[in-house]
C-alpha cells in the first residue's frame, strides 16, 4: 500500500480450566484436553491442546444479550457469527470478516453484499448433515454450492458429523482434496483426519511457563491462521501463543492491561475457553469484564477477565501482528511523488486526487502505475507522465483493488473498457485486451503450458506461491512456453507473464 507503513495487532486468546482470575491461581488444563507434550529445541515443556470446538449444546437456548456498562469500551461493527462448523474456524472468520468491513477487502472475496462480509452469517442459512443441523458461513468453512461455489469445499473433503474420528470424507472416496483458498477451516486443519483431528477439533500450541510461542508447528491452529490470512495478501509482522498470568501460579504471561491495550486499539480479540473459543470485542475496566461473541448466537455477551464462561476457564493467548499491506484508504490524495520504477499500484475505496496546484505528481520514462479507485479519480494541474512511461486508470466494480507486495490477483488483466485514458501533453502507453494469456490446464500437477497471443520480442514468465516467493523464472521468444514446478506443494500459486511493461496475472491450482 502506498503511502502507509502501520502495523495492526490482533490478539487472540486462549483459554481454558480454573475458576479464578488475574495473578490469582488457575489450574492448568484438565489432561483430557491435552494431546501430546514434549520438550522442544528450546529446552521448554510444549503442550498441544485439543480445542474440540463445541456446538451449541443440545437443546441448548441462547443467554440473553448482557447490558453493556455505561462505562464499557466496546469495538463497533464486528461481525457475530453462529457455530459453523468448529468454533475456532468460526471465531477466526469474525475476526477476518471485522478487518474485512475495515478496509481489508481481500478477507472476503465472495458475491454476498456486494463482496463485503456481513454482520452475520444468518444470509447463508444452515444444512443439514448427517441428522445435524449446521449453520453456514463461507469464510469459516466452504462447501459446494454454497456462496457461488461449484467445486468441493472444506465440508464436503472434511466433515462427516461433530467429534467423528473416521477418515475424511475425500479419503474414503478417493477423489483429490480441494486446494486450502478460502476459508478459515482449511489452513487451520480444523476437522482434517490427516492431521489427527476429529470433526470440530483444533489444535492450540503453547507454553505452560508462560513464554510466548512462536513456532510454525504445521498442526498449530494460529499458525494456520497466519497462513490464511497471508493468503489473502496482509503481512504478518508477529504470531505467538502465550498463556494468561496466574496459569499454574506464573506471574509470566499476558496480562488483563495487555488485553485493555488491545481493545483501546480497535483490535478485536480472540478468547478460546476450556474446550470452546470466542471473540473479545470489549472490556469494562472497573471489573475487568469482557465483553465477547461466543460463536452461539448474533449477541453480546460476558466473563471476567481470568475466570469462567459456562464452566469453561481462560488459559491462554494468541498474538497476530498483520501488517497493513493490502489495507486500502478511503480516499487518497497523492501529491509532490515521482514515480520511477514498474509495477507501482494506488488504491482507495472512494476517491483518488492527483496532484494539484503547487503539488507536482511526475512519471518518469520507464514506470508503470496503475490507479484504482471505487468512485472517482482526478487528475489535477501539476500531474506529468513522460513519453515512455505507463499509466492505468480506473474504476473497480468489483472491489478488486492493488495487490499487496507478496501476493497476486486472482482476477484477469482489467477490461479496457474500464481503464481511462489520460489526454494530454504526454503520450500514455497502456495495456491491451489484444495481448492474451493463456494458462492450461488448470487445476494441474505442477506440469502446464503458458500460450501468448500478439506478444512481441522476449517474455519473461513467473510463478510465485501465495507468500509472494518466486518459485519459477524463465523467458522465452516464442509463442509458447512449457512450466514445470518441482518439489512444490499443492495449492494456489499465480502466473505473471511480462512484455513489453504489459503484465498479465492468472491463478492456477497445483493439485
Amino acid at each position: 500500500m502506498w503511502g502507509k507503513k502501520i502495523t495492526l495487532f490482533l490478539i487472540a486468546y486462549v483459554l481454558f480450566g480454573g475458576n479464578s482470575f488475574g495473578q490469582k491461581y488457575i489450574k492448568p488444563i484438565d489432561k483430557k484436553y491435552i494431546h501430546s507434550r514434549y520438550i522442544d529445541e528450546t529446552g521448554e515443556e510444549l503442550l498441544r491442546v485439543i480445542v474440540p470446538g463445541n456446538p451449541p449444546p443440545s437443546g441448548f437456548k441462547a443467554r440473553k444479550a448482557v447490558a453493556v456498562s455505561s462505562s464499557a469500551v466496546i469495538i463497533n461493527d464486528v461481525p457475530a457469527l453462529s457455530w459453523c462448523f468448529g468454533c475456532t474456524p468460526t471465531t477466526g472468520a469474525m475476526l477476518a470478516g471485522f478487518y474485512d468491513r475495515q478496509g481489508y477487502v481481500n478477507m472476503y472475496a465472495g458475491p454476498t453484499s456486494n463482496g463485503v462480509f456481513p454482520i452475520n452469517n444468518s444470509v447463508w442459512g444452515n444444512a443439514y448433515i448427517n441428522g445435524e443441523t449446521r449453520a453456514l458461513c463461507p469464510l469459516s468453512a466452504t462447501r459446494n454450492g454454497l456462496d457461488g461455489r461449484t467445486s468441493r469445499g472444506h465440508v464436503d473433503d472434511y466433515w462427516i458429523k461433530y467429534l467423528n474420528a473416521n477418515p475424511d470424507p475425500y479419503i474414503t472416496n478417493g477423489w483429490a482434496q480441494h486446494a486450502y483458498e478460502d476459508c478459515t477451516a482449511d489452513f487451520m486443519k480444523t476437522s482434517q483426519s490427516a492431521y489427527g483431528n476429529q470433526d470440530g477439533w483444533t489444535i492450540f500450541n503453547y507454553y505452560p511457563s508462560g513464554s510466548k510461542y512462536y513456532g510454525t508447528d504445521d498442526e498449530d491452529g494460529p499458525y494456520g491462521l497466519q497462513l490464511f490470512f497471508e493468503s489473502r495478501g496482509y503481512t504478518l509482522g508477529e504470531r505467538y501463543s502465550q498463556t494468561i498470568v496466574g496459569y499454574n501460579g506464573n506471574a509470566n504471561g499476558f496480562s488483563f492491561s495487555n488485553y485493555v491495550a488491545e481493545i483501546d486499539a480497535g483490535r478485536p480479540v480472540m478468547l478460546h475457553v476450556e474446550g470452546h473459543t470466542m471473540l473479545g470485542v470489549g472490556y469494562d475496566f472497573d471489573t475487568q469484564t469482557v465483553y465477547l461473541h461466543d460463536t452461539w448466537d448474533y449477541d453480546l455477551h460476558s466473563m471476567i477477565w481470568g475466570g469462567i464462561y459456562d464452566d469453561m476457564q481462560h488459559l491462554a493467548v494468541s498474538v497476530f501482528a498483520i501488517g497493513t499491506e493490502g489495507f486500502v484508504d478511503e480516499n487518497l490524495y497523492i501529491t509532490n511523488t515521482t514515480f520511477s520504477s514498474p509495477d507501482e499500484c494506488l488504491d482507495a475505496m472512494q476517491h483518488i486526487y492527483v496532484a494539484s496546484d503547487g503539488n507536482s505528481v511526475n512519471i518518469e520514462n520507464g514506470a508503470s502505475v496503475d490507479i484504482i479507485a471505487g468512485q472517482s479519480i482526478q487528475f489535477m494541474p501539476g500531474f506529468h507522465a513522460q513519453n515512455g512511461s505507463t499509466l492505468s486508470a480506473r474504476i473497480t466494480q468489483s472491489q478488486e483493488f492493488c495487490v499487496p507486495q507478496g501476493y497476486s490477483s486472482s482476477s484477469e488483466k482489467m477490461s479496457s473498457e474500464n481503464t481511462r485514458q489520460i489526454t494530454g501533453e504526454d503520450e500514455l502507453q497502456f495495456a491491451s485486451d489484444t495481448h492474451l494469456v493463456k494458462v492450461y490446464p488448470n487445476p494441474n500437477n505442477g506440469l502446464f503450458t503458458v500460450t501468448f497471443d500478439n506478444f512481441d520480442n522476449e517474455t519473461k514468465v513467473f510463478v510465485y506461491n501465495t507468500f509472494g516467493q518466486k518459485v519459477y523464472q524463465a523467458s522465452t521468444w516464442e509463442k509458447f512456453t512449457v512450466v514445470e514446478l518441482q518439489h512444490v506443494r499443492r495449492g494456489i500459486y499465480f502466473v505473471k507473464a511480462v512484455n513489453n511493461q504489459q503484465h498479465y496475472e492468472q491463478k492456477i491450482i497445483v493439485q
